[in-house]
């Protein structure tokens, strides 16, 4: 998504909001608009009020936790509502994927390992993290052959940061 619709998306989110201003998802979307365009201060009172409004909605923790692990650098947060999310939502592969990046930040390949996998066996619309983050963690343990197939495959569902990486090994 371009800054202009970014833009268009964070009007769209205020209307929203102001209409209904109990909707968490809207405060959710905005949030993460906000974490794409770099402010993260916006993203995060938006992220928070989200989950306030509900405490259930997985997709905001999972959220919140991008700033906590990309933004503050605080693994133990991040992974916190990564499993929080996880727990809320079994079947979401991108919170796999998440907590399986802080993992590798904490040195505890086998359980990235794990989650990658766990992330791909569910197969969802953002499965695409999960092949170039594994493959970048085959990469680590030195397994090439393998971390060039799941960077490809990461290429072929169309994560194209991923075709760097492969062109790169």
């Amino acid at each position: 998504m371009d800054q202009k619709n970014y833009g268009n998306a964070i009007e769209d989110y205020n209307k929203a909001i102001l209409y209904y201003p109990n909707y968490a998802t809207a405060y959710n979307q905005r949030g993460l608009t906000y974490y794409n365009t770099g402010k993260y201060v916006q993203a995060r009172a938006d992220l928070t009020k989200a989950i306030e409004l509900n405490p259930k909605m997985a997709a905001a923790h999972n959220n919140l936790g991008l700033i906590y692990f990309y933004v503050d650098k605080d693994d133990s947060k991040a992974l916190a509502e990564y499993n929080l999310a996880i727990s809320l939502q079994p079947n979401g592969e991108v919170q796999y994927s998440n907590r399986g990046e802080v993992y590798v930040d904490q040195g505890k390949t086998d359980e990235a390992m794990a989650d990658f996998n766990k992330a791909i066996d569910i197969s969802g619309d953002q499965v695409y993290y999960a092949y170039y983050y594994r493959g970048l963690l085959y990469e680590k343990l030195g397994d090439v052959k393998s971390a060039r197939k799941d960077l490809q495959k990461a290429v072929d569902l169309g994560y194209q940061k991923a075709e760097a990486e492969l062109k790169r090994l």
